[in-house]
């Protein structure tokens, strides 16, 4: 069984796990990687390297020690779980190794991984000079990696024997490569630009600057939808100073922008992260670090439904599950945990929990909210949870009123 942390649309709702309710799951060091959910078992990036925990009773079944922090989300394929490490610091001196121009990004020891599922134990690895932060992709036993020393890798899942590779100069920090067809897209930065690899032919197929953007281009993963790409960057005004996010929907076969959408301007982000999209019948829901708002905005043409202000940064991609009536759950970096009505983003539940969410993905299994904080904490949330405080509720709505 195989399963990506996020799916192209970036909606995780399973239904298995046979979860206990109300755990809450301590011990090990800062999650700081949305968890995947593969047979009962989840996965978690943290500080120092992966944590496997059954979610069922709360157990840790291991835990692996990598060279460098883990981001990424891991992948599980044929009982391997895939997954890199490194972190989001420049080296001061930035000169890149295959001098092309490019920017590296991570410093220290970074790594590509391959251990097995079951007992944590490695099979193999394959050091690299910049991180490996973003989600790696596994098709028909190979494993491709974009990464931030400007390499695209397509790797024997198998053995880590690297079959191909080509040279980019972009640096991709947290894009995880989503497949369409036979292109690979995901964004880049320094320069800023969105990346179509052909995996029949090892080449780009093409490539988009992406012309108002500031920088994180690559820190977002990619949201696939019937033949179209949507894609986020952070832009600066330059008379103002001030800083927004702009959405891009970007045609998968040719790269030509069909429509793009601007959030608003506001402070620069603490996290340097834009929200995270997730895609839902014709509606593209998202968050912002800039604005502290959650968009409904219509994937075909990128007009405004509607916009909810939240307590506070929103980095969460939301999840969205359909009954009684489509429900998005999303969580913000204050810790709040948020039901929130689909059609109007009329705001039906809330519980607060302990320490924020970043960059993460919201997972719901079995009627469970499953999120980590940056305090270390995963957390098991049955939903109704989060309707039980009508008071939370009536307080919010009387403070977004001011």
């Amino acid at each position: 069984m195989e399963r990506r942390g996020i799916t192209p649309d970036h909606n995780t709702v399973f239904g298995s796990g046979n979860l206990e309710t109300n755990k809450i799951i301590s011990g090990y060091k800062m999650a700081i990687s949305a968890p995947s959910v593969v047979n009962g078992i989840a996965y978690i990036g943290t500080l120092n390297g992966v944590s496997a925990i059954n979610v069922k009773n709360a157990h840790i079944l291991w835990n692996f020690k990598a060279d460098n922090m883990v981001m990424t989300q891991v992948v599980v394929a044929n009982n391997i779980a895939y997954f890199g490490s490194g972190n989001n610091k420049f080296p001061k001196s930035n000169k890149h190794f295959n001098n092309n121009g490019g920017e590296i990004r991570g410093t220290g020891k970074n790594s590509i991984y391959a251990v097995n599922a079951s007992s944590g134990k490695l099979v193999w690895s394959i050091p690299t000079k910049g991180e490996d932060m973003p989600t790696f992709l596994y098709h028909k036993g190979i494993l491709y990696v974009a990464n931030g020393n400007d390499e695209f890798y397509a790797i024997n899942a198998t053995n880590g024997k690297i079959e191909w590779d080509i040279n980019i100069k972009s640096f991709v920090s947290m894009s995880s490569p989503e497949i369409y067809k036979n292109l690979i897209i995901f964004g880049g930065d320094t320069p800023h630009k969105i990346y179509a690899i052909n995996i029949n032919t090892h080449k780009i197929q093409w490539s988009k600057t992406i012309t108002y953007a500031w920088g994180g281009t690559s820190d977002v993963p990619i949201a696939l939808s019937n033949g179209t790409l949507y894609a986020v960057s952070l832009s600066q005004n330059a008379i103002t100073k001030k800083y927004g996010d702009i959405i891009y929907a970007l045609s998968i076969k040719t790269g030509k922008v069909k429509w793009t959408y601007f959030e608003g301007y506001g402070n620069f982000p603490k996290g340097f992260e834009t929200g995270i999209p997730t895609i839902y019948k014709n509606s593209l829901y998202i968050g912002s670090d800039v604005t502290n708002t959650l968009y409904d905005i219509n994937k075909n043409t990128g007009r405004l439904i509607w916009q909810t202000k939240l307590y506070s940064e929103i980095r969460d991609a939301p999840a969205i599950l359909d009954n009684p009536i489509p429900t998005l759950y999303v969580s913000d970096f204050s810790g709040n945990v948020y039901a929130i009505n689909a059609s109007n983003g009329y705001v039906i539940g809330i519980k607060k929990i302990d320490g924020g969410v970043g960059a993460t993905t919201t997972v719901i299994i079995d009627n469970n909210i499953m999120v980590d904080t940056h305090s270390g904490y995963l957390y098991f949330i049955p939903i109704d949870k989060l309707y039980n405080n009508t008071l939370g509720v009536i307080l919010f709505h009387i403070l977004n009123l001011f």
